[in-house]
Order: C-alpha cells, then structure tokens, then sequence
C-alpha cells in the first residue's frame, strides 16, 4: 500500500498534441509561455503558427504519490508529453432538441472522445478566448451537455466529462478513491489538450463539482499538475468517511455501486494516505468555493470547515464556504447558485 509519501516535485516537459477527428487531422505544439498573446480573432493564423501563442498551464508543485500506480487498480501511464487522439461524435437523441437551441445562439457544440476521455464541450464560437472550466458529475451520474451549455452562457470553455468508471468511460471496474485520482489524471489530459487551442486559455482554468465531483475537484488541487484558479466543491469531503458512504462504491462503466474490488483495509488506507485534509497548504493559492448542506451526512460539513480552518491558519485567504441551512446532500446546481457565478468571475479576472 502507500507509503505515506507527501506529493513530490513534477518533471518539466514539453507539449506537443495532434488531434484526429471526423472533419480534420491537425498537429501542433505548445509553448511554454505563461506570458504571451493571443492571436487576433479576425486574423486566421496558419496552421504552423495557430497554437505558437497559446499560453501554457501554470505546471503545480506536486504530483501524484510515488507508489500510487502500484495499487491493485490498472492506471494510465503518466503523460509527459501530450499526443492525443480525439474523436467526434454524434449528439445523442435526448439532446436533440436542446442542441438546436445551442447551435442558433451561435454556440459550438461538440460530443469528443479524448484520449479516451468522455466528453460534452460547449463554447461561445465567436473566436476570442475562453477560460476553461470544467465540470465533475456526482457519483451515479454521467456528463450533461445541458449542464455545459449553461456553464457556456456565463463566459466559459465548458466541459462536462465522465469520470473514470462512470458513463462512458471504459475504465473499470474501479474503486471510487481509485476513480476520484484517475479523473485527476484525465484532467490533466484536458488541459493539456485545451492548452493547443487558440480560443480556449487552459492558463486560466476552472473545475466545477458537485458530491462524488467535488471530492475529486478537491484532490485535483493536490494531485493535479496543473495549478486551477478556481475550483467549486458541492457536497464535498476534504476528509472521506471510511465507515460508510459513497467512498466505498466501486464504478464499472457506468454501473455504480458494484462489489468491491478492494478489501476494507486497502480502501481505509489508501484514503488515509491520499485524503486532501492532509495537504492545506496547497490550497492557499486556489479560490475555493465550498457549498455543504448542513444536515449531509455523507459528506459532513464540520469536515470542511476543518480545512477551511487548516487553509487560513497558514495564511490562505480564498477560501469561501457557504451552508446551506436545514439541507442535507442535495444542494441546488451551482449555475443557479448567483454566489457561485460571481466565484467564477475569478476566472475572467474579476476580482
């Protein structure tokens, strides 16, 4: 099992991407950048030079846990340089009516595949560069294209992904901390991708997550190698129950809850190990807007406030928590939330 290793230093590499998909086949590669323009949105750059600008994705100060890939789970190799195939694909039926909607307002609408990763993308398609946010489902749930599209509406490069076992995604079957720490490698993947991309700032990025979504926005912040600007976390435990709840749900490709492939004692002391409580440091630097019911009991409030406390005792400031009163796990969609809106203005700037 893990040997208690705190998150160590990431190596530097270059990125380079190529994209496949149903209507083109482009290669390109990113700088390294942190400061440089973006091309003019009336200009149409050639393909040589269409990425040169795209400013790159602050690199974060650690990653995953040494021995993580030997537990009893199969995982991704790590990716150090970005070679993506991306497909796309058909919208389902069940959006068909909604994706019409979209598409006449002037927004793009795409259902991709990368590297494996599901995913709903929408975006503003007016050419100027979006900030990436991207949006976690709960455990049980799967991406939503709707969900996207009004995470669009105010400003963003919005994806909606499957995490890894849930909806479409081939992996599995999988431990749900296992899911939660695979998802934070697919996120790297996406940042990566967004990173080649002229109209979307993958510099300036954003997670968004509700329960099951939230824990893993939570862990991104320690795991991640790329540092977010903001994160929102609904229903989220910073500090996973292990006597109950959902941290014991094993994923299978969208069927949830399936029997355990890890024994208790491996799933007590992976979450021991690799629990975000134990790194508030790594949260100082992060807008990190927590929304818990007061009545949850999968995710307990007091265990957020616990690293609300942790975060501002070592002098972090952006740490915002807001409770719900009287309510349990079942805190509204956060684009309703007006609070939350303004928290993503974080993302464009706003200070």
């Amino acid at each position: 099992m893990l040997s208690g290793c705190a998150p160590g230093e990431p190596s530097e590499s270059e990125q380079s991407s190529s994209e496949v998909s149903s209507s083109d086949s482009t290669s390109s590669s990113s700088s390294s950048s942190s400061e440089s323009s973006i091309p003019d949105a009336s200009e149409t750059p050639s393909e040589e030079e269409k990425y040169a600008d795209a400013p790159a994705p602050v690199i974060a100060s650690r990653t995953m846990p040494e021995d993580y890939s030997g537990e009893p789970v199969e995982f991704k190799t790590e990716i150090d340089e970005f070679n993506a195939q991306v497909k796309e694909l058909p919208i389902p039926d069940e959006y068909k009516g909604s994706y019409g909607d979209y598409t006449s307002q002037g927004y793009s609408v795409r259902k991709l595949e990368i590297d494996g990763i599901p995913l709903y993308e929408v975006k503003k398609d007016d050419g100027t560069p979006k900030p990436l946010l991207i949006q976690i489902h709960g455990g049980g749930w799967h991406k939503d294209l709707n969900y996207a599209a009004n995470l669009a509406a105010e400003g963003f490069c919005a994806v909606s992904i499957d995490c890894a076992g849930s909806g479409e995604s081939q992996d599995g079957p999988i431990q749900a901390p296992a899911a939660f720490m695979e998802t934070v490698k697919d996120i790297d993947t996406l940042v990566e991708y967004y990173n080649t991309k002229s109209d979307v700032d993958a510099s300036n990025f954003g997670l968004i997550g509700s329960s099951m979504g939230g824990n893993i926005a939570l862990n991104y912040v320690v795991y991640g190698k790329y540092k977010p600007t903001a994160i929102t976390a609904e229903n989220a435990c910073p500090d996973p129950l292990t006597d109950h709840g959902p941290i014991w749900d094993c994923f299978d490709k969208g069927q949830n809850w399936q029997t355990s492939v890890w024994t208790d004692e491996q799933l007590e002391e992976f979450v021991a190990k690799v629990k975000p409580i134990n790194y508030p440091e790594y949260f100082k630097d992060v807008w990190v807007y927590a929304c818990c019911g007061e009545l949850d009991e999968d995710n307990p409030l007091e265990r957020m406030e616990n690293l609300k406390n942790a975060v501002e005792a070592l002098g972090g400031e952006k740490f915002v928590l807001k409770i719900y009163e009287g309510i349990g796990h079942e805190t509204p969609q956060s684009w309703f939330d007006v609070e939350t809106r303004e928290f993503f203005g974080k993302l464009k700037g706003n200070n």
